[in-house]
């Protein structure tokens, strides 16, 4: 499991078994949790306020938030139960950090559903265009996405629409539909029996040697050798 730690110390929770933890600073947020960087984000109320936890969530579904707080009031754990947390805790942090979270992340571990295809698509709201050509993106990994075709979605030309994604979003809309596609045939490596042809048709790849250059591009092996070792991994 990927953790990001938002603006906390990096050594703040030392070693959690099969987890991957990763550091940045809340200026970086919005970019990793659209790039699907992270499946738990663990940050301090201070940095991002529990009443936003809501609106990150409607941004990024599948990501999950732990929050550490100075002020644990019976009325805040109130509200963070409301806005859906997986966990929260004291700040500063005390001894049970540690195994709070292990177990919030074993809950998280058991309710994780099977791979699904893809959502149905949702209709554009024009008064936020990029968070809809995401969810366009998200929702159409296998087919054509070029700039041209994304922006109509959203009604706004090529040219304004890069420029305002690279803005929002922290990355070029290229890389950005790379990542994802790249993202979600990771998933469908790990749990689906689909072959690396139909894995790269089902993510928007014209053939499994195109699909298996980019994989190796970006990730750094190819793909055959990713699953290989995540299928180990998963062995008992």
């Amino acid at each position: 499991m990927r953790i990001g730690l938002c603006s906390v110390p990096p050594n703040l929770l030392g070693t959690l078994p099969d987890c991957r933890i990763t550091t940045f600073d809340v200026a970086s947020l919005k970019p990793m949790l659209l790039l699907g960087r992270v499946d738990v984000v663990v940050t301090i109320d201070s940095v991002v306020a529990l009443p936003a936890i809501p609106a990150w969530r409607r941004l990024a579904p599948g990501v999950d938030w732990f929050l550490l707080t100075a002020t644990p009031t019976f009325p805040w754990a109130e509200q963070a139960l409301q806005c859906g947390l997986l966990g929260f805790s004291g700040w500063p942090p005390s001894p049970a950090l540690a195994p709070t979270l292990t177990a919030c992340l074993e809950r998280r571990r058991m309710r994780i559903p099977p791979v699904q295809d893809q959502a149905k698509p949702r209709a554009a709201d024009l008064a936020y265009p990029i968070e809809s050509a995401v969810a366009y993106i998200d929702s159409n990994l296998a087919e054509h996405l070029s700039l041209e075709v994304v922006s109509r979605q959203v009604y706004l030309s090529p040219s304004h629409f890069s420029r305002l994604f690279f803005q929002e979003v922290g990355v070029h809309f290229n890389d950005y539909v790379t990542f994802k596609r790249l993202e979600y045939a990771q998933r469908l490596m790990i749990h689906t029996n689909y072959s690396i042809e139909q894995i790269a048709f089902r993510v928007g790849y014209s053939s499994a040697a195109y699909f298996s250059n980019a994989f190796k591009r970006v990730m750094g092996e190819s793909p055959r050798s990713y699953r290989a070792q995540q299928l180990y991994r998963q062995a008992p």
